[in-house]
């Protein structure tokens, strides 16, 4: 096993998500950048922080309904086959 993550991406995403818990009033938010092209986890991050031996990686631990998640799988079939780039923008009226 490798460790991939990486400190600075790792600083970014705790401050982003810490930030974006705080002006949503959310009850928590985790977030994972991955990247796509080798799976390697680049960074995750839960909030609220939780004691030490309460801790739980939530986007790795908890179950969820897919929903939108499965956009990220067709985005990276599409990019993996070459008929879409990372600078496109689909427009999916809504949905």
């Amino acid at each position: 096993m490798v460790l991939t993550l990486d400190a600075d991406l790792q600083a970014i995403l705790e401050s982003h998500l810490a930030r974006a818990v705080d002006t949503l009033r959310a009850v928590r938010g985790f977030a994972v950048f991955m990247d796509p092209r080798t799976g390697e986890i680049l960074a995750a991050a839960c909030v609220p922080h939780l004691p030490a031996g309460q801790a739980r990686a939530w986007p790795f631990t908890d179950q969820y309904e897919p929903g939108s998640t499965f956009k990220a799988v067709v985005a990276g079939a599409a990019l993996e086959e070459n008929v879409a780039r990372p600078d496109q923008y689909f427009d999916a009226g809504g949905g």
